[in-house]
């Protein structure tokens, strides 16, 4: 996790996809990352260098692994996937790959869960507009 913070820090968008990837089975890594990728995702170079370093894919990955027993994953990862929307070409990856179902998943598996509802609502909002 110190790798992802070192990379996050640095505006490292691939750094911080290089250590999800290497730690992908880890909920930790996964929470950790989306919440980086969630981070740098706020401007336009780096929603760019994200989407087309794989970055919606491993948010996705990360989500259908991690985000039914781990509640931050899925807040994050809603979060991650809004953000790059802003992106058009990012939209439409996440679009083709399922996102919205996905964010609807995390929405219904943590009901209870008033940061995760947020979250999810805010990516549905924009991707569905």
């Amino acid at each position: 996790m110190a790798r992802i913070k070192a990379a996050e820090e640095a505006n490292d968008c691939r750094g911080v996809l290089d250590a999800m990837r290497e730690g992908a089975s880890n909920a930790s890594v996964a929470e950790n990352g989306c919440g980086a990728l969630m981070c740098l995702a706020n401007n336009d170079a780096n929603q760019k260098r994200i989407g087309e370093a794989g970055g919606i894919a491993m948010v996705l990955s990360m989500m259908e692994e991690h985000g039914v027993s781990n509640a931050g994953v899925a807040e994050w990862g809603c979060n991650a996937l809004s953000n790059l929307s802003f992106n058009a070409e990012n939209k439409r990856k996440i679009l083709a790959a399922n996102g919205v179902s996905m964010v609807e998943r995390m929405k219904s598996t943590w009901a209870s869960n008033a940061g995760v509802q947020a979250m999810a609502d805010g990516a549905l909002a924009i991707l569905r507009n």
